[in-house]
């Protein structure tokens, strides 16, 4: 029996970072599965099939519905009756499913059989949000076989709107591919920055991930050579602007850098879960400044400094570029090592 993914969120082509994350999940389960995806594209690495909705293009939902919530709504409903509408097709009733983010995905995908819903973050962050949340948290949490979360953050949070559980809850990160830098590109990193201390940065630009106070961080500070990989609506003037990177370049850019930074904000209900950025830059060995926000709080690794605060992030940049540390990779975060355990939920959702 083949295992049915529901999803927002999904790769168009394979330098497409955008849910490549559910695809990396799709390949660690060790069962055939078959996967119904939000957005357009044709590429195939596993059979997939598209629901289309403009929702899912862009610097994705969560910053929409946040940033424009009157036209991300529209979407939102758009994209939700296109699910619908392609849900019965796709599985029969009683077909056990995975579920990726609990709104709109976990809402349909569980009504119809035995499904592990996972959330990521924006997903509860909407449901605290929403005058419907705590009924719709509460509707997931009765229909769903189980409810899976990235962080304890997360789950903290989902309790707090559905009371208490009437279905397993556990806590499993995603996980991250093993490195493989382009040695290339990292040859290309160390000319461009011409002898000056490397800091990278990786992730959309986009309010939640705090680049601007980065950017503030660094206004006047030319001694040091920011490289900042990634797209988005937000400006950066004092950034080296890489655009987006596929794995190996991603790779090679934490494998130079002297420092990188994960400057992540609450912005309104929303934190970060356990972003793979975080974790592919504890892999690398690089020194990590991030804030202690949401589900990095609880991460081993980084150095933590207080979000919204140039200043402070300025300091500890400073601090580790004139004593720098020694490299240490963290091992514990690929799929080698989470995949087993989301292995084994695949299989109790089939039997």
């Amino acid at each position: 029996m083949k295992l049915r993914i529901v999803t927002t969120s999904f790769p168009a082509h394979p330098s497409d970072l955008a849910g490549h994350f559910v695809l990396a999940h799709a390949q660690a389960l060790g069962v055939p599965v078959r996967v119904l995806a939000g957005g357009a594209g044709e590429w195939q690495p596993v059979p997939t099939q598209r629901y289309g909705g403009r929702l899912f293009s862009g610097n994705g939902a969560p910053d929409r519905l946040q940033q424009a919530p009157l036209s991300g709504g529209i979407l939102a409903a758009e994209a939700t009756m296109r699910l619908r509408r392609a849900l019965p097709k796709f599985m029969p009733r009683g077909a056990p499913a995975i579920a990726h983010w609990l709104l709109p995905t976990a809402v349909l995908v569980a009504s119809r059989g035995p499904t592990l819903a996972i959330a990521h973050g924006g997903d509860v962050a909407l449901l605290e949000r929403l005058p419907m949340g705590r009924r719709l948290a509460q509707r997931i949490d009765r229909q769903a076989f189980a409810i899976s979360f990235v962080s304890a953050d997360l789950r903290t949070r989902f309790e707090a709107l559905a009371g208490s559980p009437r279905c397993p809850h556990p806590v499993l990160p995603m996980g991250i591919a093993p490195a493989a830098p382009d040695l290339g590109f990292a040859q290309f990193l160390r000319q461009r920055a011409a002898g000056r201390p490397i800091i990278a940065t990786v992730g959309r630009r986009v309010p939640i991930k705090g680049f601007d106070v980065l950017d503030a961080a660094l206004d006047g500070q030319d001694e040091w050579c920011w490289f900042a990989a990634g797209d988005g609506p937000q400006p950066l003037k004092n950034a080296d602007d890489l655009g987006q990177l596929d794995p190996p370049q991603r790779d090679a850019l934490l494998a130079v850098a002297d420092v990188v930074v994960v400057p992540s904000r609450r912005v309104g209900k929303r934190v970060e879960g356990t972003p793979l950025a975080l974790l592919e830059a504890l892999q690398s060995g690089a020194p990590v400044i991030a804030t202690r926000t949401g589900g990095m709080a609880a991460v081993d690794g980084p150095i933590f400094v207080d979000p919204d605060d140039p200043r402070g992030l300025r300091d500890a940049i400073g601090k580790i570029l004139r004593d720098p540390p020694p490299r240490r990779p963290h091992r514990g975060h690929g799929w080698d090592v989470v995949g087993p355990a989301h292995a084994a939920w695949a299989r109790r959702l089939l039997a």
